[in-house]
């Protein structure tokens, strides 16, 4: 009979152990997510650049972007072309991660 008890008794107390695991697990915050930043595009004329930012221009607002080495840029970036410019905004201001260059066709006679 005592081989009955002490084995009852190991096994109450697993499963005591097993619930408190459990209980003070269910009380532990979840990790805080970040909200992931959506890329947002802005389309305009490149008023001046450098290695370092863009400034593109609509028609009455005008906006500097951060150029970083994780940059990608499709074409030849100058003054006076039109571009859409894909960026993150955070406490620097406006990272572009793609510079899309818009070139016009020629109209054909």
């Amino acid at each position: 009979m005592s081989r009955f008890w002490s084995v009852r008794f190991w096994s109450v107390l697993t499963v005591a152990a097993i619930f408190a695991v459990l209980a003070i697990r269910a009380q532990e915050k979840p990790p805080a997510q970040t909200p992931q930043k959506k890329p947002d595009n802005y389309a305009g004329t490149v008023v001046e650049f450098t290695l370092e930012k863009v400034v593109v221009a609509k028609t009455k607002e005008t906006r500097t972007f951060r150029i970083t080495p994780d940059t990608k840029i499709e074409g030849k970036l100058k003054a006076k072309v039109r571009v859409t410019v894909r960026y993150t905004t955070d406490d620097g201001g406006y990272t572009a991660t793609r510079i899309i260059v818009r070139t016009t066709t020629p109209k054909t006679k």
